[in-house]
């Protein structure tokens, strides 16, 4: 039996162009750098698909059908993320 499987994901950059970050319908985010591609991170955000995703000079913020909204802090140093 074949299944269609629906895999949608949310995409934005950091101001400062330096990262992707990638939000998906499982409530995952994969934070990369934006010009080698490599994986910097990557954690669960949300026990629901992640609807919205913005980046600001110092925070990486996601929203979700789970009705939070999550507010990461860029660690500057590392270029990680990181829960406040």
């Amino acid at each position: 039996e074949f299944r269609r499987v629906l895999f949608r994901s949310r995409i934005s950059q950091s101001p400062d162009g330096r990262f992707l970050a990638v939000a998906s319908d499982t409530g995952h985010v994969s934070l990369f750098d934006a010009s080698t591609g490599s994986l910097v991170s990557a954690f669960p955000a949300h026990s629901a698909p992640i609807r919205s995703t913005t980046f600001t000079s110092s925070l990486f913020v996601t929203a979700s059908d789970d009705k939070r909204i999550n507010v990461f802090v860029r660690l500057h140093h590392a270029g990680d993320v990181g829960l406040t």
